[in-house]
């Protein structure tokens, strides 16, 4: 049971953007995670941080998974963090370069 906003959102978010533990899915967990930028390449959306490791690329930016969220409500999630300063508490990606988002949690 929810019992503040903030917590029922961190859950839903989990839980929409998620799909799989990432036991189950063979994914690498990070986590907190200070987003220092967000954008858009090629129709997904990415984020680039200094706690993404190495393996993720040059840039060390992640791609969301193209199955994950609703663009618009991702994007305003991945906004709402970075301009609040709220990092991320988990983040789940399979690797590669560049590294594929499987969940976000706040």
């Amino acid at each position: 049971m929810c019992f503040s906003r903030a917590k029922c959102f961190a859950v839903l978010t989990a839980a929409l953007l998620g799909g799989l533990s990432p036991e189950m899915a063979g994914a690498d967990t990070i986590g907190p995670v200070t987003i220092s930028e967000v954008g858009v390449q090629g129709g997904q959306i990415y984020i680039h941080s200094p706690d993404i490791p190495a393996v993720c690329g040059a840039y060390a930016y992640l791609r969301l998974n193209s199955s994950v969220g609703d663009p618009p409500y991702v994007m305003s999630l991945l906004l709402s963090a970075k301009l609040s300063g709220t990092r991320l508490s988990r983040i789940d990606f399979h690797q590669g370069d560049p590294c594929i988002i499987d969940l976000v949690q706040m």
